[in-house]
């Protein structure tokens, strides 16, 4: 038994060495002091709550910001087939307002223990529109961000290696842009310890990939978008007395979705500018 350091035990030594110099086994026979064992039975505790506490941790990993899963999880396992990343559900090109259901799953990697071995998990996030779960993943998945464009697995979603998401699609409140959506996915196998941390060996041997994909808007949403009526722009102007008969026009837009602005004065030809 190794004691850790500061701890108390008495040692019933069995072997004396002689001879100045030479080398002898002793067979020990270790026993910790009760109020010692105490200790190391609540640390034990308290470890264990806050490891929960901790426990699946995992926004920020969908490689939108650079990291994946293998920022924790490494090395990866070299006897089985490399884990692959599928997304599916998401439209060629995005319509305005819509709801779609996602499947993220995977292929390869370690194979799948039974639960309470955890099975794999994932990190999805997109750079447009909104996520959401179906009622009956609430236990199995959270949302992060408001609004949540980001969504990971919570302990009890690790027991499986698919999931179902919800994203919404924008609004006409910002013009119409690609989205993106990074995709990291973990095949676990089996051998994490609760207890987590760099010592444990339990997000070893694990395999990980990640993808991106880029799904722009749809013709439709781009020409409602371009139908939008925009609010006028705003424009003053200034007679110099010194110069009765010319005039300074300042303006600008009133609208964050103008492009172009046009003006004529006393009835002349109209003029206009890009913004």
């Amino acid at each position: 038994m190794r004691l850790s350091r500061g701890s108390s035990a008495w040692l019933n030594r069995t072997c004396r060495n002689p001879f100045p110099g030479s080398i002898c086994l002793e067979a020990q026979q270790v026993r910790l002091n009760p109020l010692v064992a105490a200790l190391c039975g609540l640390a034990v505790l308290v470890a264990s709550h806050a490891a929960q506490g901790t426990f699946a941790a995992s926004p920020g990993f969908s490689g939108k910001a650079g990291q994946t899963c293998t920022a924790c999880h490494h090395p990866a396992s070299p006897t089985n087939d490399d884990a692959k990343a599928i997304l599916t559900g998401l439209p060629t090109d995005w319509d305005l307002n819509q709801t779609y259901a996602l499947i993220i799953k995977m292929t390869g990697g370690p194979p799948a223990m039974p639960s309470p071995q955890p099975q794999g998990g994932f990190d999805i996030a997109s750079d447009g529109g909104s996520f959401s779960l179906r009622q009956e993943d609430g236990s199995k998945l959270r949302t992060v961000g408001s609004p949540p464009q980001e969504v990971t697995y919570r302990p009890d979603g690790t027991y499986q290696r698919e999931w179902q998401v919800q994203w919404s699609s924008p609004t006409l409140a910002q013009r119409p842009a690609p989205a993106t959506f990074w995709l990291a996915v973990l095949a676990a196998n089996g051998n994490h310890v609760v207890a987590t941390n760099t010592t444990d060996q339990g997000e070893t041997l694990d395999s990980s990939d990640h993808l991106s994909i880029v799904v722009p808007p749809s013709p439709a949403a781009l020409k409602a978008w371009a139908a939008l009526p925009l609010l006028p722009p705003t424009a003053t102007l200034a007679i110099d007395d010194a110069k009765p008969d010319s005039a300074t026009v300042q303006g600008r837009h009133a609208d964050a979705n103008a492009t172009q602005v046009a003006w004529s004065l006393d009835g002349g030809a109209w003029q206009q500018r890009d913004q």
